[in-house]
């Protein structure tokens, strides 16, 4: 039986034995829909709890946001003073822009928005990894705003945040799309609405007791 068969007994079981924790069971469904496996997420939930105590005394690195749909990626630098500006007045974090284009291939966005966001986050914590960008205790934020390339984001699809540390590791992977209440309050339609969506997200990501 392969993995989205499997998904979907899962999920019929789980929703018919609604007094039980579904957890264990909606673990495949997760998995056939492009999350990851139970040993990433707890290395993250680790990775995030250091965030979280680490951050305020931590300085961090505001990369070029990279503008993808399904036929291409462009990075835009110009975007990076957008966040920085944002997360400063924001935050009492000491974030910095940085020129430099991360070295991450194109990937399609495709339908299933879960595979695509940890394939992304897989995609910029390996290459973090190989280059160390950045200072040792540093972080890097990173993002991806779901429009058109070549445009100014007058057609906003989400956004992706990730963040990691200077080796590499994931700290933070997050959504925002129009099933979201800050996605219907901004209602974005510019590349400075996507920075302040992708901040806000972080912002309360960083209240909560798990990463989401």
């Amino acid at each position: 039986m392969d993995s989205y068969h499997t998904a979907k007994i899962s999920l019929i079981v789980c929703l018919s034995l609604v007094t039980v924790s579904c957890d264990a069971m909606l673990y495949p469904l997760a998995l056939a829909f492009g999350g990851p496996k139970e040993s990433e997420l707890a290395l993250m939930r680790e990775n995030f709890t250091r965030l979280q105590d680490e951050i305020p005394n931590s300085s961090m690195a505001i990369f070029p946001p990279g503008i993808i749909n399904d036929e291409k990626q462009q990075w835009k630098p110009a975007a990076t003073e957008h966040l920085v500006e944002i997360m400063n007045s924001r935050t009492d974090i000491e974030a910095y822009p940085v020129s430099i284009e991360p070295g991450v291939k194109f990937t399609a966005v495709g339908r299933n928005q879960s595979k695509f966001r940890w394939n992304r986050a897989r995609a910029y914590s390996a290459w973090v990894a190989e280059t160390r960008p950045v200072a040792e205790g540093e972080y890097l934020f990173f993002t991806d705003f779901i429009c058109p390339p070549d445009s100014a984001c007058e057609h906003v699809g989400g956004v992706n945040i990730y963040v990691t540390d200077h080796e590499g590791n994931i700290a933070f992977a997050s959504v925002i799309n129009s099933g979201h209440e800050i996605y219907h309050r901004v209602r974005p339609d510019s590349l400075r609405d996507c920075s302040l969506m992708a901040v806000e997200r972080f912002v309360v990501g960083l209240t909560l007791d798990v990463m989401e």
